[in-house]
């Protein structure tokens, strides 16, 4: 028996003012909810093509649920794992992590099954929400999006809730995000450097009028490592310090408002 119900969809776009465009969240609410014990295609810019296919399927008798971009342009945020590294494996996101240019992206991959070999590199856990970071093209460029996914006990099911991406081309979006704070769009030309740094990192942008600005560090796992707002009174080019001697050297992602900056931490 398949347990794949009518959806309703329901769409929430929000405008931001920008400098040259609009930026925009197309949200999707799957209502009621899809339990599905076969497959589901993904359509998240509702256009009658979908980009991707989830799928509960079997292997040897064991329960698996993957996913798989349906062309070679469709990418899922995750990582290639086992021995010697063969398998795809998306990361299971919590709310609030970005997905954009400096995600790492595989073409298809394993979120989980039931078999303790599998969930030695697989990261999605039975019974809990989370979100798939997703990247498919409209019109040839590229766009970010992420899709709402728990999976049932045993990895029989999963059920797939909402989905949402970021309609302005290139443009990063977090998960679980249905909409741009207004102030997002109020920044340009956002630079970082040096890069890599060792102790201060200097940060440059453009205001257009008079605007609150957080700066947010993050790990490559997504968790918030440092934040700070400041109020910029006068447009025009602005600078600001970043100390970051404190952070262990590595890979972490800066955001200054919507712009995410790849950072590179030595010591």
């Amino acid at each position: 028996m398949t347990f794949i119900t009518m959806q309703k969809t329901v769409f929430f776009i929000l405008f931001c003012i920008a400098f040259t465009s609009q930026a925009q969240v197309v949200y999707t609410d799957v209502n009621p909810d899809s339990l599905v014990n076969t497959y589901y295609d993904l359509d998240l810019n509702n256009d009658s093509t979908p980009e991707f296919r989830i799928e509960k399927t079997t292997d040897g008798g064991i329960n698996i649920v993957q996913v798989t971009g349906l062309s070679n342009q469709d990418s899922i945020a995750g990582f290639y794992g086992g021995f010697p590294e063969v398998a795809g494996y998306p990361y299971a996101l919590s709310t609030d992590e970005i997905i954009g240019a400096n995600s790492n992206l595989i073409d298809e991959g394993i979120l989980g099954g039931d078999h303790e070999l599998i969930m030695e590199d697989a990261e999605w856990p039975d019974g809990f929400n989370r979100y798939l970071g997703l990247k498919f093209t409209i019109s040839g460029e590229p766009h970010y999006g992420w899709a709402k996914i728990k999976i049932s006990t045993d990895y029989v099911a999963f059920t797939i809730s909402e989905y949402a991406y970021n309609a302005t081309a290139g443009e990063a979006i977090n998960s679980g995000i249905t909409s741009i704070p207004e102030n997002n769009s109020s920044i340009s030309e956002v630079s970082l450097f040096p890069n890599p740094v060792n102790e201060n990192a200097t940060i440059t942008f453009y205001v257009r009028n008079e605007s609150e600005v957080e700066t947010a560090v993050y790990d490559v796992s997504g968790k918030l490592i440092l934040a700070e707002r400041r109020k910029i009174e006068k447009p025009g080019k602005q600078a600001f310090q970043l100390n970051v001697s404190q952070l262990n050297a590595g890979i972490y992602f800066c955001r200054v408002n919507s712009a995410t900056l790849k950072l590179s931490v030595i010591h």
